[in-house]
């Protein structure tokens, strides 16, 4: 009798540990590290001109994710920054700037924080992410209707640290192992300037102070490529 209780229990136990393996398993994804991308999109001037006009640029970014949902990487952009009107502003300025940015940044995706598995409005927004850095943005500014006598006229070209802060979604595809491949994306990043280069326009040495940074906004669309070695994570990706 006592060596019947002691195989069933031996059996318990073993399909305990089947079960939680199995179970372990399940719960586990691979996931590429490394990602390329690129995009098309619409630059928004926010400076200390009145009108909030729109250009266009391009971008390429690497990544590297430390897990499904964490990741680092290096951006580029490149295009045009342009706002001005000399019916509306009083001393008829107006600017073009075509600049190129490069930049570091961090994003934190929702899949990080929630359990996507909990429900399907979550596993929906599971791509959804946050991100920051810092980037340098060399201005190479063209004045319109330029006067001589322009106090507020500053440098055609410019280097300055800028703040981005992104807010985006991705949709990736699996390929046949199961794991994100190729993805569509749609980002918000807002430029904040840390200098007056930004519009070519600088009022610190007539008011003696600061303003309110000068920002642009770039709404991009674009392709991610996920690819090279895979990592584990203990959260299912499905």
């Amino acid at each position: 009798m006592t060596s019947t209780r002691a195989i069933s229990t031996k059996s318990l136990f073993a399909l305990w540990a089947l079960m939680t393996l199995c179970l372990s398993a399940t719960a586990q994804s691979n996931y590429y590290k490394l990602g390329i991308g690129g995009g098309y999109g619409f630059t928004q001037a926010f400076t200390d001109l009145l009108d909030q006009d729109f250009s266009k640029a391009i971008y390429g970014q690497a990544e590297f994710f430390f897990s499904p949902f964490v990741s680092i990487g290096a951006e580029i952009q490149q295009g045009k920054i342009k706002s001005g009107n000399s019916s509306d502003d009083p001393l008829a300025r107006a600017f073009v700037n075509d600049y190129t940015l490069t930049g570091l940044n961090a994003k934190l995706y929702l899949g990080a924080v929630t359990d996507h598995r909990s429900g399907r409005l979550l596993d929906a927004l599971k791509w959804l992410y946050l991100g920051s850095g810092a980037a340098i943005i060399r201005n190479k500014i063209s004045h319109k209707n330029e006067l001589e006598d322009d106090i507020y006229l500053g440098k055609s070209k410019s280097r300055e640290l800028v703040l981005p802060l992104n807010l985006g979604f991705s949709y990736y595809f699996n390929d046949r192992a199961g794991m994100p491949r190729l993805g569509i994306n749609a980002n918000i990043q807002v430029n904040f300037s840390l200098g007056e280069g930004l519009d070519g326009y600088d009022r610190s040495n007539v008011t003696f102070k600061e303003d309110v940074p000068d920002r642009y906004h770039f709404y991009s669309a674009g392709l991610r490529y996920l690819f090279g070695p895979t990592g584990l994570s203990k959260r299912s990706l499905n």
